[in-house]
């Protein structure tokens, strides 16, 4: 029924599953992000579709943010959270075409579940994110895994083998609208994957993979 899911959301009516389906880790092969009704058992394909009208409110993101993505958008890590606006805001991972966080309306028409792109954020260069955890007001906090730019030796990246060897190659970082980019310090770690944020947006968890551990961080201060 999937192929490769990777992570998962439930939505509001309880019976609803939010779900990327990853192509691979590089994101050399297209995915998908499909809304599962553990109901009926069926998946539909939510983004891309065939035809996608990227509609006009585009306010999500960055100013920096090159459009909406094509085909080749490969989903990673997501994360689902309420805006303090009221409306219902989903985070998407992308590794397709470039490295980014999507970010989408989620809405209900009909019964039918939907999503309607709002921006983007571009990280700086070589960052490989792998997990998002969004925050009420729009920011986010997520996971880097290694420097993609690293060469490849064997078949896997100079990063991964690194972080095997417990080298901190990755870290936290969070984005915020209105002030950008900023590490949390004491997150550097051996191979950063999946992230949540506690309900108060204070206290952010992050899984250390390489490290085995996970870290619990304050989100101020980053200690």
């Amino acid at each position: 029924k999937f192929k490769n899911p990777e992570d998962i959301e439930v939505l509001p009516d309880g019976k609803s599953l939010l779900i990327s389906q990853m192509s691979n880790m590089e994101g050399t092969k297209p995915g998908n992000v499909v809304v599962y009704d553990a109901e009926s058992g069926e998946a539909s394909p939510l983004f891309p579709m065939a035809v996608v009208d990227p509609g006009n409110d585009q306010d999500w993101g960055d100013n920096n943010c090159p459009g909406i993505p094509g085909n080749e958008f490969a989903p990673h890590g997501i994360s689902l959270k309420q805006r303090d606006d009221g409306q219902l805001q989903l985070a998407v991972i992308n590794h397709g075409g470039r490295d980014s966080v999507e970010m989408f309306s989620v809405q209900q028409d009909g019964g039918h579940w939907q999503l309607q792109w709002r921006g983007c954020v571009v990280p700086e260069d070589g960052t490989f994110m792998n997990d998002v955890a969004l925050l009420g007001n729009g920011g986010f906090v997520a996971t880097h895994m290694f420097d993609k730019r690293a060469p490849h030796v064997m078949g896997l990246s100079i990063g991964l083998w690194k972080a095997q060897f417990g080298v901190k190659t990755g870290y936290v970082f969070e984005w915020q609208p209105d002030a950008g980019f900023r590490i949390l310090e004491e997150s550097r770690g051996p191979f950063l994957n999946g992230i949540e944020i506690s309900p108060d947006n204070k206290i952010v968890y992050a899984n250390v993979y390489a490290g085995h551990e996970i870290r619990k961080l304050d989100r101020q201060t980053g200690k």
